[in-house]
């Protein structure tokens, strides 16, 4: 079990993807910056999708900005700001070219 968290295009297609072991608490800043908090299934995410649109990225990053990295204790906290930093950009990515981004929490 697992977060599977995939970003997609107008076409469709996975564009960037990330993914958080069933208990990483890097999964639950996901959620939390993108205030998606009931798409957590604990193990994994819950099988749904949402779009975003730009601003919600860029709000989601500000507040990426303000984690306190260093109580995550299971994992290094450098690499988890690092890898979610650079999901939040390839989301952002998408929904400025596009407008929106489809995000799905597997």
């Amino acid at each position: 079990m697992g977060h599977d968290i995939s970003g997609y295009n107008k076409e469709n297609k996975e564009v960037v993807y990330t993914r958080y072991g069933s208990w990483n608490e890097g999964a639950r800043y996901l959620y939390r910056v993108l205030d998606v908090q009931s798409l957590d299934g604990e193990v994994s995410g819950v099988g749904e999708e949402i779009y975003f649109d730009e601003n919600q990225i860029k709000n989601a990053i500000l507040k990426s900005e303000t984690i306190d990295w260093s109580s995550i204790e299971q994992t290094e906290p450098e690499y988890e700001k690092d890898k979610l930093a650079k999901f939040l950009d390839g989301l952002l990515t998408i929904a400025t070219n596009e407008g929106k981004v489809k995000v799905y929490f597997g």
